[in-house]
């Protein structure tokens, strides 16, 4: 009878060790579930944050590659206004070209046209 009762008493004790394990590892779950979710939220969040980034950067290459467009419009324009200014000076006559030269070299003071 007594080792019946020891046999008994083991056999709760494991019971509740048993159990307490369970609990333990239920609660280890439950925790893990909970990260698990958290991390998922975090990760969408990311993800849309990327998402926004990408967009956000493809707008930037292209107002980059209008304004190097752009830029290079001006670049052309003022290269052929310059090659019209020189143009325009080579076709006024030299006589002209020397009055202005002195009357600069004069103090601007000279004939009056």
């Amino acid at each position: 009878m007594m080792r019946f009762l020891e046999g008994a008493r083991i056999l709760r004790q494991f019971d509740a060790e048993i159990d307490a394990r369970q609990q333990f590892l239920q609660n280890e779950i439950q925790h893990q579930r909970k990260l698990s979710e958290e991390n998922t939220e975090e990760l969408s969040k990311k993800e849309a944050m990327y998402q926004q980034l990408q967009k956000a950067s493809l707008a930037l290459t292209r107002q980059v590659r209008s304004l190097d467009n752009e830029n290079d419009r001006m670049r052309d324009r003022i290269e052929e206004l310059h090659t019209a200014i020189q143009k325009a000076l080579s076709r006024i006559p030299s006589r002209y070209v020397r009055r202005e030269e002195e009357k600069e070299e004069r103090g601007g003071v000279g004939d009056v046209d």
